[in-house]
């Protein structure tokens, strides 16, 4: 028999398979799940787990058994499944209401446990509506309205928000609750990540990358609305997407305004840091080459910028990285 964790029919046409972390049948050397980042208060997240190989990230699908997720650490707790049986793979659902880092323990039952941390930011939905031009309506949505960078950089994930909007006020739907589907229809290389998700008022991919160098063109399918598509251009970083956490580390973090970047190699020096909001934005931006040349240190002031989360695409000596930081007021 065939469970799905917090079992609905938007979630059934979800199919990890083709859409985000691959299958196998024979490799089960532990827990594979989804990534989560860029996580709010308020707003429900499905997490993808099952058994499967840890070394490619793909479910074995002919496993049945049971999950069991606890929180380990946080401010809060979290609403949502916690202990569930399954056949193939699980979606749980998670939703928090305090902001903060936090903890989260995944055990498949025979089969290994694994962590996961989680920075979760303040809802700034209530935000986007006062910022947004026409504001928002409950109901009428009949037009999709995409919020995402144009311009990426290759194999670093990226976010992406798919609203709907009244075609005729503008207004965003904040009653809308469907599943959006994501597919390359060109382009050189692959879109991964998990590419259909169900979500209320703003669905957010938060695990997008392309693997590739190019101009890819991305349809967007929207339950009971209709498709649209959007290009995006994949660029080359100056070096790698990502540096050892023993080496790079940001703090505090959350924060209420001052952080700071910490290079622990003496090798490096940081040369330039951009800061981007939830939709790839660039807000901040530090030259810092003169500054800080060959120092270990940098502090950079986010004060100025509302609460949320925030990309930091930071450039050393020989590697491009990003990371995300929590601005608390």
């Amino acid at each position: 028999m065939f469970f799905v964790c917090e079992l609905s029919i938007a979630q059934v046409l979800l199919d990890p398979c083709l859409y985000s972390l691959g299958c196998q049948h024979s490799v089960r050397n532990g827990v594979v799940h989804s990534k989560l980042s860029l996580l709010t208060t308020k707003q429900k997240y499905n997490l993808l787990v099952g058994a499967g190989d840890t070394v490619s990230g793909e479910i074995d699908t002919t496993f049945s058994g049971t999950v069991n997720l606890k929180l380990i650490s946080g401010p809060g707790t979290f609403v949502g499944s916690a202990n569930q049986s399954f056949s193939k793979y699980c979606f749980l659902d998670l939703k928090f209401f305090t902001a903060g880092s936090y903890e989260l323990e995944i055990e498949i039952v025979g089969v290994g446990k694994d962590t996961i941390p989680l920075a979760v930011s303040a809802d700034d939905f209530t935000a986007m509506c006062v910022n947004h031009a026409s504001g928002c309506v409950s109901g009428g949505g009949d037009k999709i309205l995409l919020q995402g960078p144009n311009v990426i950089i290759v194999d670093v994930m990226f976010p992406f928000n798919v609203l709907v909007v009244n075609s005729t006020s503008g207004k965003i739907d904040v009653t809308y609750a469907g599943v959006v589907t994501l597919k390359k229809i060109s382009g050189a290389g692959d879109l991964e990540g998990n590419l259909s998700l169900y979500g209320e008022q703003r669905i957010s991919f938060t695990d997008l990358s392309f693997n590739k160098i190019g101009i890819y063109e991305v349809e967007v399918e929207v339950q009971n609305i209709g498709k649209d598509t959007v290009t995006i251009v994949a660029e080359a970083s100056n070096g790698v997407k990502d540096l050892d956490t023993k080496k790079f580390k940001i703090f505090p973090n959350p924060t209420a305004g001052i952080a700071t970047i910490q290079l622990n190699d003496k090798a490096l020096y940081i040369s330039r840091i951009n800061v981007l909001n939830i939709l790839g934005e660039k807000v901040r931006s530090f030259d810092v080459y003169k500054e800080a040349s060959g120092s270990d240190n940098f502090s950079i002031d986010l004060t100025s910028l509302s609460e949320g989360t925030y990309f930091i695409d930071v450039m050393s000596s020989d590697r491009a990285f990003y990371s995300t930081v929590i601005l608390v007021k």
